[in-house]
């Protein structure tokens, strides 16, 4: 490869420590010259492809072992599927028009140890200037196991949509046989919408893994505060629906400031939430002195769907 020191001329003290700095830095560096062929590659990227360079052709693909390419002969750029290449067209946009291109998210087939594995980049083009010389600066942050974590997180996200349905379904059944067997006539019961209203401003900030985490630790939160008869499900993204049985509105009440008072481990602010509440007022057959199962059954789903439309911390009553 033919390596050369771009910093060579420059005498000055501050420019030896810049050289040095790009050698050693933990973001990978890589620079082309007017022909798109690799004349500098630091510390960092040389340590990514296992010392293999000197295997390795001077063109920008060849030296990634882009699976296009590797095996057939044939170097960056020289073959049809080249013009398809979202990295080597960015590359040569930035080149000729000298402008910087920030934030490309490159992903790519590679072969490392005789394998196909997929890689995923995030890059920086610099163009510049030394002399008389064009060159173009790569910087290279390798995101393939964040973008791993990130499409298993996903995957199990699918998964965990039909479970959630399970869950709301295992939620409402046990909310109605826990009225037929607990509640008596009269009795009140309260059905309450917990809106967490940090949610947006930690996912605008962090992205979605850290929204859901986040979620999930005030879910555990809540749950930890109810006791045996009183239930929780994670009704939406963001949301969650309680149950609480022949209870006192002082229950809610007390629920409510505990979560207002919650501090994440990790985030150093204090979630505001918003309430939706139903409260059911328990009506039994006159003779029997038991909860009519159908009646019940009919206004339970109509009271959640009446829930989800109310005005933020409002309470609306009905009869079960």
């Amino acid at each position: 490869m033919k390596e050369i020191n771009l910093f060579e001329n420059l005498k000055d003290d501050a420019f030896k420590i810049f050289n040095e700095f790009i050698e050693i830095n933990p973001i990978g560096s890589i620079v082309l010259n007017e022909h798109y062929e690799i004349v500098y590659i630091n510390e960092k990227m040389r340590r990514y492809f296992d010392g293999n360079l000197n295997l390795a052709k001077d063109l920008f693909g060849n030296i990634f072992r882009c699976s296009q390419v590797e095996g057939t002969n044939s170097n960056c750029g020289t073959i049809r599927q080249c013009k398809n290449c979202n990295l080597r067209n960015n590359v040569m946009e930035s080149m000729e028009k000298k402008t910087v291109i920030r934030n490309i998210l490159w992903s790519n087939n590679f072969t490392v140890d005789n394998e196909i594995v997929l890689k995923w980049f995030d890059i920086t083009l610099v163009p510049m200037k030394i002399g008389e010389k064009q060159f173009l600066w790569a910087s290279m942050i390798d995101l393939t196991e964040l973008m791993n974590y990130k499409i298993e997180y996903e995957m199990t996200h699918i998964l965990t949509d039909e479970e959630r349905t399970q869950e709301k379904n295992k939620f409402h059944d046990a909310v109605m046989n826990c009225i037929k067997t607990n509640c008596h006539s009269g009795g009140t019961a309260y059905l309450v919408l917990i809106d967490l209203k940090i949610v947006s401003s930690i996912q605008e900030k962090f992205g979605s893994l850290w929204k859901n985490d986040y979620v999930a630790s005030v879910y555990q939160y809540i749950k930890e505060l109810l006791s045996s008869e009183e239930l929780i499900c994670h009704y939406s993204g963001d949301q969650f629906l309680l149950f609480l049985p022949c209870k006192g509105y002082d229950t809610l009440r007390k629920i409510v400031t505990a979560v207002n008072d919650y501090k994440s481990k990790i985030f150093n602010e204090e979630d505001r939430i918003v309430t939706r509440t139903i409260k059911a007022e328990v009506v039994t057959d006159y003779v029997t002195n038991v909860v009519n199962e159908d009646k019940l059954h009919l206004e339970y789903f109509k009271a959640i769907s009446k829930l989800e439309q109310l005005e933020e911390n409002s309470v609306y009553e009905v009869t079960v």
